[in-house]
């Protein structure tokens, strides 16, 4: 997995990257979330690198800049991934910082890494046109290369490094040394092929396909340096032969179009030159407005004037138009060698700061070693001093313990006792609670009777005969409670039996009848056979505080709807109302007795917080699972599925 992350890291494409984010995502192991999170950073970055995604690269940028890890090469690895990154878009102040740096600890840290660092470093310093001192950085970053676990990956960094010193050497004007180190470049270029063909079962196809990409846009690149040097030192046309071959590789797409232009500009200069006008004329309308487009100055300014010198006795148009692009791009490049010049500067005053960083460090681990060695000599003493205590201690101890011991019974005895009257309270305050909250129901329908009977929405008939049915529920009810109570904890599972639960659920339906009615809420419900392993009590007490609690929190003129469904292994129970809905924050404490959650009704109904603790209880009593989803003014639905 590390091995595919590093392949996947630097050479991945978009699908690539998708199956491995996939992978990373899939371990289940949360001791490294971190550290994950910091990889899959790393894949976005390439991710966003392909898709040309500036701000979102930039963003990981950041997510990876705060987070933290005692891994130290994985922090190093994240410092050096944001300064190669740097460089890539051009923010060439920020990859220094980032790479003096990472040279700096890494130097403290004694790490084979140092040669990235060494290495990003030259590159820069390259750019800047500081030729000499990319030249020594470069070297520097070689011995370190030799850690590279894979052969064909030191073959290729050994080709880069040596194809830049040459590089150096040929803008130092020293041609036979450039070609030495160019031909040394082309030396490992094939050892890398060849040991890559040699293992090609060692590594992923696409990691092999991007090598063999890799290799063949280097030796492109290596044909355009080279054919520098032919036509530099005399022979022309072997050079001009090279410099095509190099602008046919690297003008392919995913290769290095920007080198493939500068070697096009190589190539016009040379037709002007040798005065092959029609070639250099041909080769301009392929590629000019592209070498404009990279802003490549010093070409464009070298072509421009090549180009006004050939239109000026011919095409006065055409001569005034090069002049104004080569006045332009002369300005520019002037513009950018006065900015290397600060930066020269600028580089100096990094590579002072993280000097006197590194010394600092140093004297502080200096420091830190004489600390230890002193902490030695007073952890010493301090174990002389608590070896003689401890003795003294064993002596006492031995006299003591008999005592302690039997001090420690008493207070576990007295703990037990307190503890068990402790339970005992508090089985009698949930008494107490469940019967208060279910009498609640019956008194509150016998009350609404009373109203009806006042205003002769019923007869006395009816009123006696719902008055009578009401009582004898509260008499079971408190008789239900407490049974359920004082048996809960030693009920077993042979108590349940098969019931049909339809006929609970209609009952219970009808004893709601003139709540529903008062608050004109329809019920809706298909009754149908289902039979489920409970206990009537216990099933009757769930489906009535669930009903009772839909109906509380409905609105008038609303609906409840009851829908039971027979699966395989369970039955599935929702009630759904259209009601006042639970805001989120009161979720959370729903199901605890008392809660605060607690409220009244859409028609001031009390509430006390104990209905859907019994229901949750009873639940859990079944082994069964309650869910609730609900939205604030849209409505409520419970979910439970109880096993058959």
């Amino acid at each position: 997995m590390i091995r595919r992350i590093f392949v996947v890291r630097s050479f991945g494409d978009q699908k690539s990257i998708d199956e491995l984010l996939k992978k990373i995502n899939e371990i289940p192991d949360e001791d490294y979330a971190e550290e994950r999170e910091i990889v899959k950073n790393f894949l976005y970055i390439r991710k966003s690198y392909l898709d040309k995604n500036l701000p979102l690269l930039f963003y990981y940028f950041d997510l990876n800049a705060k987070l933290k890890t005692d891994n130290i090469y994985l922090d190093i690895q994240k410092n050096q991934h944001t300064g190669i990154y740097f460089l890539l878009f051009d923010s060439l102040d920020k990859a220094i910082d980032e790479f003096f740096r990472f040279a700096s600890y890494e130097q403290m840290q004694d790490s084979s890494l140092l040669s990235i660092s060494n290495y990003q470093a030259a590159q820069i310093l390259f750019r800047q046109e500081n030729y000499l001192k990319a030249k020594e950085f470069f070297f520097k970053s070689i011995p370190y290369f030799f850690f590279l676990p894979d052969s064909s990956y030191i073959f290729n960094r050994f080709q880069e490094i040596y194809s830049n010193i040459a590089l150096c050497y040929l803008k130092m004007d020293d041609y036979k040394t450039a070609k030495y180190y160019f031909q040394t470049c082309k030396y490992y270029i094939d050892m890398s092929k060849k040991y890559i063909q040699k293992n090609k079962r060692r590594y992923f196809e696409d990691e092999y396909e991007e090598l063999n990409r890799f290799i063949y846009e280097a030796r492109g690149v290596l044909y355009g340096n080279l054919g520098q040097i032919y036509i530099l030192t005399g022979n022309t046309k072997e050079g001009i032969e090279l410099l095509k071959k190099s602008i046919d590789i690297n003008i392919q797409i995913t290769f290095d179009n920007k080198d493939a232009y500068i070697t096009a500009g190589h190539l016009i200069n040379t037709y002007f030159n040798l005065e092959q006008y029609d070639s250099a004329l041909y080769y301009m309308n392929l590629y000019f407005d592209k070498i404009q487009e990279y802003d490549l100055h010093k070409i464009n300014a070298d072509i421009s004037f090549n180009a006004l010198k050939y239109y000026l006795p011919k095409d006065k148009e055409k001569s005034l138009y090069y002049i104004k692009i080569y006045e332009q791009a002369k300005k520019n490049y002037e513009k950018i060698n006065r900015s290397k010049k600060f930066f020269e500067k600028y580089i100096d005053l990094i590579d002072q700061k993280y000097a006197l960083h590194f010394e600092n460090e140093r004297l502080k681990q200096e420091k830190r070693l004489q600390r230890e060695e002193f902490n030695k000599l007073i952890l010493l003493i301090i174990i002389t001093v608590l070896v003689f205590t401890i003795l003294m201690y064993l002596f006492f101890y031995s006299k003591i313990k008999q005592r302690n011991e039997i001090i420690e019974s008493y207070n576990a005895e007295l703990q037990k006792i307190n503890n068990e009257l402790e339970t005992a309270n508090i089985q009698k305050s949930s008494i107490m609670g469940m019967v208060a909250h279910d009498l609640r129901g019956p008194i509150s329908s016998i009350k609404s009777l009373n109203e009806l009977r006042r205003d002769n929405a019923i007869s006395s008939e009816e009123f006696d005969t719902h008055v009578n049915d009401l009582t004898n529920t509260s008499y079971e009810v408190i008789n239900d409670i407490i049974d359920f109570v004082k048996t809960e904890q030693s009920r077993n599972e042979k108590n349940f039996e098969n019931v049909d639960i339809n006929p609970i659920i209609v009952q219970t339906i009808e004893e709601l009848k003139h709540v529903y009615h008062q608050k004109g809420i329809q019920i809706n419900y298909t009754p149908r056979e289902t039979y489920v392993k409970t206990e009537k009590i216990l099933f009757k007490r769930l489906i009535q505080n669930l009903l009772s609690n839909a109906l509380k929190f409905s609105h008038n003129n609303g609906s409840v709807n009851i829908r039971v469904e027979d699966k395989r292994d369970a039955i599935k129970l929702e009630i759904e109302d259209e009601g006042i809905g639970i805001p989120e924050m009161m979720l959370g404490s729903l199901f605890e007795p008392f809660t605060k959650a607690s409220r009244k009704g859409t028609n001031n109904e009390p509430s006390h917080g104990l209905g859907m603790s019994i229901v949750k209880r009873i639940v859990d009593y079944h082994k069964g699972k309650i869910t609730v989803k609900s939205s604030v003014d849209v409505g409520t639905i419970f979910t439970i599925e109880l096993p058959k």
